[in-house]
């Protein structure tokens, strides 16, 4: 008996890792090293999923089988597949059956509105005051956020715990009024949070900045993370109320609607970080975690927007978005590869320098040997504050040995320092 060979999607995705396999051994940066060694961890998976037949064009996120997601895959499975039994009970109750299942959808999606709004709290003074305009939710926050996040792992970990990948192909069982007061009220907070943006420019969002214990500039360079982890949280709340909803729901024009506009206003959310993130560069100047966590930012923003999409029917009858999704992500990963981006973070901090800022010698010529040739351009190019203070930080690091050594980034990084370390 023949056993039949992998199918030409693995064999593409397959092909694919090969790619940021490569760059592995052309970057020295963790950072790269670390997203590279995620991307081929997760293609080889994927090809894995693909082996056989499928698309990654046409999947979900239970169908691609990336064992690492597996748990919580099948805990949100559990979840909808729980809330379908609890809501088939009481389909036949009328009027106040309805009402339960409304309650009970919003039960099961309260838990991510909680942390959403808990995000967009601690991320905006402003949002936080018009919300619970005397209660200070600073204090107690790192806490409520964590209860609440480790409650739902621990109960989709329960659920997943019987689950099996075919659970993923089970439907919902709510109606278009439940998951349009699911999916309203979270049109409702981020509108809220749209709101408090333009009241953070009056004299009264000034005063409530101040009120806060904020000054204007700290205010506008704060919240960043926040909301970053906001924008992460309604994606994972639109997946739950599509996976609650009963066949046919999602293209109800209101339901379609709200679905539409939710990811939408959550674009908000990134722009507004992306604001913030610029604005703490211009105080603080630009480092790798810095640049890294604007890429994340960018794609999760992009997620949204491909959300909306899929929302407002686009290639309803193929499961496209997920597929699509982690393309956009290599794609930004392959961008970064093909840039370097320490050397980025070094021409960015010595313009910065050249203009007055402050500047870091010490972080910049602690990055990889990505960096040093950029760096020992500048040594040679700058102005004198910049060129003295690389040039009396930049040491010469002890020569690599074995794999490392092949690294085409450290060869290059140690051809620069060769005339100042022989």
């Amino acid at each position: 008996m023949t056993r039949p060979g992998l199918s030409r999607t693995g064999t593409v995705v397959a092909m694919a890792a090969t790619v940021p396999a490569l760059f592995l051994s052309v970057w020295a940066s963790p950072w790269l090293a670390t997203a590279n060694m995620a991307a081929v961890l997760g293609l080889g998976l994927a090809s894995l999923a693909w082996s056989s037949t499928g698309s990654v064009l046409d999947t979900t996120v239970v169908d691609a089988s990336l064992r690492a997601l597996l748990a919580v895959v099948r805990g949100l499975a559990g979840i909808g597949s729980l809330a379908s039994t609890l809501a088939r009970r009481r389909s036949r109750r009328g009027a106040a059956g309805s009402g339960r299942r409304t309650g009970l959808a919003l039960l099961l999606a309260l838990p991510l509105l909680a942390v959403l709004v808990a995000l967009l709290a601690s991320a905006d003074a402003v949002f936080g005051s018009l919300l619970l305009p005397d209660v200070d939710v600073r204090a107690e926050l790192g806490h409520v956020i964590l209860a609440v996040v480790l409650a739902g792992v621990l109960a989709m970990a329960g659920l997943a715990v019987g689950g099996d990948s075919a659970d993923g192909d089970r439907e919902g069982s709510f109606g278009a009024t439940d998951i349009a007061v699911v999916l309203g009220l979270a049109a409702a907070v981020l509108g809220l949070f749209v709101v408090s943006q333009g009241v953070a420019l009056t004299g009264a969002g000034q005063r409530l900045v101040a009120d806060a214990g904020l000054t204007p500039a700290e205010y506008a360079r704060s919240g960043f993370f926040q909301l970053c982890w906001a924008a992460v949280v309604v994606v994972g709340y639109l997946a739950l109320a599509r996976r609650l909803a009963a066949p046919g729901i999602m293209q109800r024009p209101l339901v379609r609607g709200l679905a539409a506009t939710v990811p939408l206003l959550a674009v908000g959310l990134v722009a507004v970080s992306l604001r913030r993130m610029a604005l703490y560069d211009q105080a603080f100047g630009l480092t790798m975690l810095r640049l890294s966590v604007v890429v994340a930012a960018t794609w999760i923003g992009l997620v949204l927007l491909l959300v909306s999409a899929r929302n407002l029917g686009v290639a309803p009858d193929r499961d496209w978005l997920p597929g699509v999704a982690v393309m956009a992500g290599l794609v930004l990963l392959l961008g970064a590869n093909l840039v370097n981006p320490e050397a980025i973070v070094v021409r960015h901090n010595v313009a910065r320098a050249s203009q007055g800022a402050t500047f870091d010698a010490v972080y910049l010529v602690g990055l990889s040997p990505d960096a040093v040739p950029t760096l020992a351009q500048a040594i040679a190019d700058a102005g004198p504050i910049v060129r003295e203070g690389l040039d009396r930080e930049l040491g010469c690091p002890p020569p690599r040995t074995g794999v490392a050594a092949l690294n085409l980034s450290v060869r290059r990084a140690a051809r620069v320092l060769a005339p100042r370390c022989s």
